[in-house]
């Protein structure tokens, strides 16, 4: 029977984390540009022992090249308490391709919708920091027009610096004819670049 195709990002666990409002928040977590889910998470999530999890990962991380260890998962310590007495346990943070190599082991109905679930999750974290990558960009260009507009009243030498430059002009000449150091000349001319005003 046909059921009505539901976007994996707006169902993601719906059915124990219907509460939360971004539900891709509690199966991967993203910090600066890293994005990840742990190996807690997959434990909880597909009905494992966090001890079978980490052997598992171990195990990939053994067959895998070096490149590949180090790019997609990284150890840490996790402190936790048990009848108030503090305990460590070691956890690992996985990327999506490390996640997507670990998950292969996991099999079943219930597994296999987990399996898309942590994909989803994935790809919703990874948009998100995409858009906000797009804004930090067009906030930054929208700063440097603005910026180029006011120049010639903060940086009154800047112009001629670039002019000069385009005609040629070394920087001994440009800073004898402005009477400003060769120094300055350069200073000049890395604003100028940074705005795209010179070529790099």
């Amino acid at each position: 029977m046909k059921t009505a195709s539901i976007p994996y990002e707006s169902r993601v666990s719906q059915k124990i984390f219907s509460s939360d409002l971004f539900p891709e928040t509690l199966l991967v977590s993203r910090e600066g540009e890293r994005i990840f889910t742990d190996s807690l998470k997959i434990a909880e999530c597909f009905g494992r022992h966090h001890r079978d999890v980490l052997k598992l990962i171990r195990n990939v991380m053994e067959q895998s090249p070096e490149e590949e260890r180090l790019r997609n998962f990284a150890q840490r310590l996790d402190v936790y308490l048990v009848n108030n007495a503090r305990r460590e346990r070691p956890v690992f943070e996985l990327t999506h391709d490390g996640f997507a190599i670990i998950a292969m082991s996991f099999t079943g109905e219930k597994a296999m919708r987990w399996k898309w679930d942590f994909l989803a999750a994935f790809r919703a974290m990874e948009r998100q920091l995409a858009d906000y990558r797009q804004r930090e960009a067009d906030e930054l260009k929208a700063r440097d027009r603005q910026y180029v507009r006011v120049l010639p009243r903060i940086k009154p030498n800047l112009i001629p610096v670039v002019e000069m430059t385009k005609k040629g002009m070394g920087r001994a000449r440009i800073a004898a004819t402005l009477d400003k150091s060769p120094a300055s000349v350069t200073y000049h001319r890395r604003q100028a670049r940074r705005f795209g005003l010179l070529a790099a």
